[in-house]
């Protein structure tokens, strides 16, 4: 099966979901094969070690394991240096203004360590009174996010219809300052993959092949940019004699079949659809679909009967506190205002 894998990974002939295996999945003894996983010995046969075989889901828990045991042992390496070394953080701890959420961010975490990033994270906003139980963190690596694929912020340019790419410095050599920034966008990713954090990175696909060292093809380079693709494709798919005089070019392009995959959600919706982001962003602290679907994201409290307050939401632990409104009319009047106003966390 891992040959099959590897072959289909040079000629793309099948989507990667017809690797995984439906019995394993649901099966799957997550800390039994973890621990199997971490194992040096060679009889320690694990799961994890033919990720092909794995759902999205099942490596996301996986993901998530390995972090929670990861952040342990930081916790008790820095309780062991205490009492040789001195005081020791236990946390990986930031304190953000919201009006220069960017550029404090940036200033703490260009000298924080490897083994600072593997800590339990806690943020601060300057001058709000929330403690960070996961609420305050989602709410922080949004509003970094999206300042910094932002273009006002320079680092990115618009991509296809709604992506972003690396900004082309054509002509210009890249200052290692700016070399040093896009490192800690890559650490404020790394921070939502080990956090278990869903952001709103509008990157395409052509990106995350070549951080998996995969071929890139036309498909891809076409979503960066459209007009160059198009460009690409018009010429290979032109069957006349005349092509050098028609296009002013001499060149072979080859388009590979490309295969695709639908993503099933379990929810129902009034007024908003699956691909409405407005909602998860509120409830959620993220517009990005959960990889085990939103079915286990949103999770709605009865928070007493009708009243005149506004819907509210837990961000830490994905619930809504809906209260039982009389009238449906009511119910969209308090659910819209609550949106509108949706971002920050407790009392300012």
């Amino acid at each position: 099966m891992a040959m099959m894998y590897h072959i289909n990974q040079t000629y793309d002939l099948l989507p990667a979901s017809a690797f995984y295996n439906p019995d394993i999945n649901t099966s799957f003894n997550l800390r039994n094969d973890y621990t199997k996983w971490k194992s040096l010995r060679v009889v320690d046969l694990s799961l994890a070690a033919f990720p092909f075989l794995l759902s999205p889901t099942t490596k996301a828990a996986l993901l998530k394991l390995d972090a929670v045991v990861t952040m342990r042992a930081e916790v008790k390496v820095a309780q062991y240096q205490t009492l040789f070394v001195g005081v020791r953080v236990l946390y990986l701890k930031l304190s953000v203004r919201r009006d220069h959420v960017v550029r404090d961010t940036f200033v703490q975490l260009a000298s924080v360590s490897a083994a600072e990033l593997r800590k339990q994270l806690k943020v601060q906003f300057v001058g709000e009174v929330a403690v960070d139980a996961g609420g305050v963190q989602k709410e922080w690596l949004h509003l970094v996010m999206r300042n910094v694929v932002a273009p006002e912020c320079g680092m990115f340019v618009p991509a296809g219809n709604h992506g972003v790419w690396f900004r082309p410095w054509v002509g210009t050599p890249v200052l290692t300052e700016v070399l040093e920034e896009y490192e800690l966008i890559g650490k404020l990713v790394g921070l939502a993959v080990f956090h278990s954090i869903l952001i709103n990175v509008p990157f395409p696909l052509a990106l995350y092949k070549k951080l998996a060292n995969e071929r890139v093809t036309l498909a891809e380079l076409t979503e960066i940019d459209p007009d160059l693709g198009k460009g690409l494709v018009d010429p290979a798919a032109y069957e006349g004699n005349d092509l050098e005089d028609v296009y002013c070019r001499n060149f072979t392009v080859g388009v590979p079949t490309q295969y695709g995959c639908t993503v099933m959600v379990r929810a129902t919706y009034d007024g908003f659809t699956a691909d409405s982001p407005v909602i998860q962003l509120f409830v959620a602290g993220s517009d990005r679909s959960p990889v085990r679907g939103l079915a286990r994201l949103l999770v709605i409290v009865r928070a007493g009967a009708d009243s005149d307050r506004v819907p509210s939401a837990h961000v830490c632990f994905d619930a809504l506190l809906l209260p039982e409104y009389a009238e449906r009319d009511k119910l969209r009047q308090k659910l819209l205002a609550a949106i509108a106003n949706g971002e920050g966390i407790g009392l300012r």
